[in-house]
């Protein structure tokens, strides 16, 4: 009987947290912007870097796939792109990005909870140059990417058993090398926030 006690206690709390597990798919809309720049440059042994203040603003959506584990902890990865941004020297698309982030949910309510992630992201951008603005003609397109920290805090709401409304706030900042040449380089770091709303389906 010892024995038996512990033993049925151990599978019911198995049972128990595999009842509350759950996978889920969503899709979300929103607005991403840059609010600074920071370049940096590297040559002949001599580095330094200046920061901007930016006002950019373009749309952005992302695709997500998710499991809690519990009402508490969970994974997310999603898969997010931005709109172009097109400027008469300089124009940046193919902005994508894979994240991978730990998610920490605080339930408020049945309906209602507050979430923060946190997790690496791999984000990818294509800069097209117009060679006029030096005098030459045509364009110089570099595709670059960099491996970085992703940030993000939000809310839900569910409608039923079954769908969830989100809104959030995402952050990121990576370095993405423009030039390297030798001893030489260049690299710009935007600072992406996002906000979006999505809606998500819970298995």
């Amino acid at each position: 009987m010892k024995k038996t006690l512990p033993l049925a206690m151990l599978i019911t709390g198995i049972a128990s947290f595999s009842a509350q597990a759950e996978s889920y798919l969503g899709a979300s809309l929103g607005q991403s912007s840059i609010k600074s720049v920071e370049i940096q440059g590297r040559a002949f042994g001599m580095s330094g870097s200046q920061s901007y203040d930016a006002s950019e603003s373009m749309l952005s959506g992302s695709l997500f796939a998710g499991y809690n584990f519990n009402p508490y902890l969970g994974v997310e990865f999603t898969v997010g792109g931005m709109d172009a941004i097109d400027d008469a020297y300089l124009s940046v698309g193919d902005m994508m990005y894979f994240a991978l982030q730990p998610k920490l949910s605080l339930p408020l309510t049945d309906a209602f909870s507050v979430y923060a992630k946190a997790g690496i992201a791999r984000f990818s951008a294509e800069f097209i140059a117009n060679n006029g603005a030096y005098g030459y003609s045509g364009y110089t397109t570099v595709s670059t990417s960099d491996t970085t920290l992703m940030a993000g805090l939000g809310a839900e709401y569910a409608l039923t058993e079954h769908l969830r409304i989100r809104a959030s706030w995402d952050y990121m900042k990576p370095e993405l090398e423009l030039i390297h040449v030798a001893d030489a380089s260049l690299s710009v770091e935007p600072e992406f926030q996002q906000f979006s709303v999505g809606l998500s389906y819970h298995f």
